[in-house]
């Protein structure tokens, strides 16, 4: 069992692997290396276990996160999670109303990988048949490492959770957190 909880939770343990980037800490030169981009707190769905259970519809514009990410790649930064208090997935930039599929591909662009967090949303067909979120191409699911679907959705109107048919170089997850308290959205 222990060798579950090493690979799969987060302890202190895989620190042991990364003892050049421990040292720099240590010595004050540490470099970032991950960054969570958290493009919007607008959300479907009001959980009762939400750290963000106030929203009040705050979207951050792509020449923010551009200038932020920006700023973060001379440094050492090499991943990205797109998650927040909200579902990255309902992102749209209030200056230039692109969406989630540029916020990726902008991302990509500078050499990184990506990871993404949601609740996920209904599905679409794309151009290729393929199965994706409505407010995601095909294209930019497929620069996405991995993928970390809450399974909210079941407490919720919906009652299901929308799976977008991956790639096969992108990692799918899902996480569910129990509880005995609901809020209609």
């Amino acid at each position: 069992m222990s060798n579950l909880i090493n690979d799969f939770t987060s302890t202190g343990s895989k620190f042991f692997f990364h003892q050049e980037a421990m040292e720099k800490l240590r010595d004050g030169k540490g470099k970032v290396i991950t960054s969570h981009l958290m493009p919007t707190d607008i959300c479907q769905h009001t959980c009762a276990f939400c750290s963000v259970a106030t929203r009040e519809g705050n979207v951050l514009t792509m020449n923010d996160m551009k200038v932020y990410l920006e700023q973060l790649v001379p440094l050492g930064l090499k991943a990205v999670i797109i998650s927040g208090g909200g579902n990255p997935l309902l992102f749209k930039c209030p200056e230039t109303k692109v969406g989630i599929s540029e916020l990726i591909t902008y991302v990509k662009s500078l050499g990184l990988e990506i990871g993404m967090i949601t609740n996920g949303m209904p599905m679409k067909r794309d151009d290729n048949g393929r199965l994706v979120w409505r407010n995601l191409t095909g294209e930019a699911m497929d620069m996405l490492t991995w993928v970390r679907i809450s399974m909210s959705g079941l407490d919720h109107k919906e009652k299901e959770v929308y799976v977008p048919e991956i790639g096969g170089n992108t990692t799918l997850g899902f996480s569910y957190v129990y509880h005995d308290i609901y809020y209609e959205p």
